[in-house]
């Protein structure tokens, strides 16, 4: 297999890791010590950094320069210790043991060792495999198996490794997609382990089976590729607010070292050129993913280049059992002893309550253009707190050469006032056909006692709004400038966005059992704005709720997308758009035994969308487009005539 730009990769990589050393090496002492709190990111410990962020930093240094081997050593002592089991960590060990060994102090040497050679073993015991849920850390597992088990002769470690590469292998043949489908912060972490056997394993079989999924992998990565924002287009398995507003983290980094200057936006312009200490961890993440050589194959290296809009990307992903909490009061973390050697389905048993939600096929779709996309998942990945069933991105131009030019629209559920750019405590479920989405939401239990509930929509980099419209209020630039609260109503109304060379039109979905609590407001929170479509909000007052009554409340919204030059005013989009017509009924009667149907049908200016669905169990009974059932397409990307 032909890899796409192996020289150019290794160049750019070792950019990154020289803006790290030209950034913060100046800030470590001859002790090693490193100068302020911005060092001790992700550490546990008061007054240290975390064990995962010192390897990050390091694997810069020792990738860059043998030299840094006694300095990294020093540094050790002012981060977490590294001497009880962690995720990552054996697999990094491992991973500089074969990779840069002449660069690690005798010290070093001898504490990776010890380390690695004891917890690899666990790696053999642990619950991660590929199984629906999570993928980067079963590939970073097994690469530590692999390399581990070359470099101190256990043969075993290998032979597990290569029976779970061959479930890998599986899963990616039957489905489009990682079940961690298309995660910003993850997907470029399961391909640094696949890409780390590919790289420094002999096991020619294990070789083999990782360049394979890598393959696959990347084919998905370079059909969703969006050169106007130099990032892979929604829906995303697992979004943290970074990845949400399309800033440069991971999937930026690795598709800067693969794709070069042909990428607008770049950790290089972004992240490097703004506050080296604020970024400090942004800098480390880089220089970690911009370590590896990846094996993007050159065909699919140079189709992410030249595209031809518009174009549809549809597939799978395959979704396990999940719930919101663990299902066992467990006494501690899932790899502990005393928690492998219980009986968890005794356990299991003799609950008396069911919490799960089921197993199932997640069926993606995006619709591209030139400057945005937008993209769709049919349900949750695991319990969907991370879930970005809908993403829209933009940028302002056919290729963004500055972050402010980029903006992005998603959504996320709130309750009591929670995370708002985090956790999204809703479920949904949604679909599209083309420029035309229906996205579906009710809320997950979060106590009897509720201030306010609802669905926000928010608008990342809301200096691109241009002007909105709800009913009678005109919300112009100068008026979205102000802070805070611009609109509140009792009626759920369309909302009419103009932004950054779009025209988008979004209503509300609350069913006329919810309707007398509803209202929407629209606020400006100063970098991004928020459309909240509320099911109760108290302005301070509670109210009691019981379990059902509150995860039956109903939410959601329809989103039709156009480019503003397909009409001569915003005017006329706004008189065409408003033209549509929608049913939204929750039923239940003796027939289903008093379960509930929620039942939709929206009927646009060109589309029909339509679903039938269990709020409760995410259970479909029929999602179609113009009266037909959407399709299930393992991965198939077709134009749009």
């Amino acid at each position: 297999m032909e890899i796409y730009d192996v020289e150019g990769q290794k160049k750019r990589s070792s950019q990154i890791r020289q803006l790290l050393i030209a950034n913060h090496l100046c800030d470590i002492d001859a002790d090693g010590r490193p100068n302020g709190k911005r060092w001790l990111t992700g550490g546990n410990l008061p007054d240290k950094g975390g064990i995962t962020e010192w390897f990050y930093f390091c694997q810069g240094l020792w990738n860059e320069d043998e030299n840094y081997g006694n300095l990294t050593e020093k540094m050790l002592k002012y981060y977490a210790p590294l001497d009880h089991f962690t995720t990552f960590e054996p697999f990094f060990c491992i991973l500089e043991l074969v990779r840069n060994k002449q660069a690690l102090s005798v010290g070093l040497v001898k504490k990776f060792e010890g380390y690695a050679k004891k917890y690899l073993e666990w790696y053999m015991k642990s619950q991660e495999d590929f199984i629906g849920v999570n993928d980067n850390t079963p590939c970073l597992m097994v690469a530590g198996l692999v390399l581990g088990g070359e470099y101190f002769g256990e043969q075993r470690w290998i032979e597990e490794a290569e029976s779970r590469l061959l479930r890998l292998q599986s899963m990616l043949e039957r489905r489009g997609f990682l079940s961690e489908y298309n995660s910003l912060t993850y997907t470029p972490l399961s391909l640094y382990g696949l890409s780390a056997i590919s790289n420094y394993a002999k096991h020619k079989e294990c070789i083999r089976l990782s360049l394979a999924c890598e393959a696959r992998i990347w084919e998905a990565i370079a059909a969703l590729y969006q050169p106007s924002v130099s990032q892979t287009a929604g829906p995303y398995a697992r979004a943290y607010p970074v990845d949400k507003l399309a800033q440069s983290y991971n999937m930026r980094t690795l598709l800067y070292v693969v794709l070069g200057d042909e990428c607008g936006v770049t950790p290089i312009n972004t992240i490097f050129a703004g506050d080296k200490d604020e970024n400090f961890y942004w800098h480390i993440s880089a220089a970690h993913i911009g370590s590896m050589l990846y094996h993007c194959p050159k065909e699919l290296g140079e189709s992410m280049l030249v595209k031809d809009f518009p174009y549809v990307v549809q597939g799978t992903a395959e979704g396990s059992a999940s719930a919101d909490s663990f299902l066992l009061p467990l006494d501690g973390y899932v790899y502990q002893e005393n928690v492998q050697c219980r009986n968890v389905f005794e356990e299991l048993n003799e609950q008396d309550e069911i919490f799960e939600y089921g197993a199932g096929v997640i069926n993606l779709y995006t619709y591209f253009d030139e400057t945005y996309s937008m993209g769709t998942a049919t349900r949750d990945w695991h319990n969907g707190v991370q879930t970005d069933n809908f993403t829209l991105l933009y940028a302002d131009r056919k290729k963004a050469v500055n972050q402010s030019q980029v903006g992005t629209l998603f959504a996320n559920y709130v309750v009591n006032a929670s995370n708002l750019m985090r956790d999204d405590l809703g479920r949904k479920m949604a679909f599209q056909s083309e420029r035309t989405a229906m996205v579906l939401y009710r809320p997950k239990w979060q106590g009897e006692k509720v201030l306010e509930a609802g669905l926000n929509l928010i608008f990342g980099n809301s200096s691109l709004l241009k002007n909105v419209r709800i009913g009678d209020a005109v919300l112009s630039r100068e008026k979205l400038d102000e802070e805070g609260i611009l609109y509140r109503g009792t009626q759920l109304i369309p909302v009419f966005v103009h932004t950054a060379g779009l025209y988008i039109m979004l209503i509300p979905l609350v069913a006329q059992k919810d309707c007398e609590d509803a209202l929407i407001e629209f606020a400006n929170m100063g970098e991004n704005a928020k459309l909240t479509i509320y099911n109760y909000k108290g302005d301070g007052k509670e109210r009691i709720y019981h379990k059902k009554g509150f995860c039956c409340l109903t939410n959601g919204f329809v989103c039709e997308v156009r480019r503003e030059n397909e009409y001569g005013s915003f005017d006329e989009f706004i008189k065409i758009m408003k033209e549509f017509s929608i049913t939204d009924e929750i039923r239940t009667n003796i027939h289903t035994r008093y379960a509930l149907e929620r039942e939709i049908c929206y009927k646009g200016s060109d589309k029909t969308l339509a679903c039938c669905v269990s709020p409760l169990t995410d259970g479909v009974k029929y999602m179609t487009v113009d009266g037909r059932q959407i399709s299930e397409e393992k991965f198939i990307v077709t134009g749009v005539c």
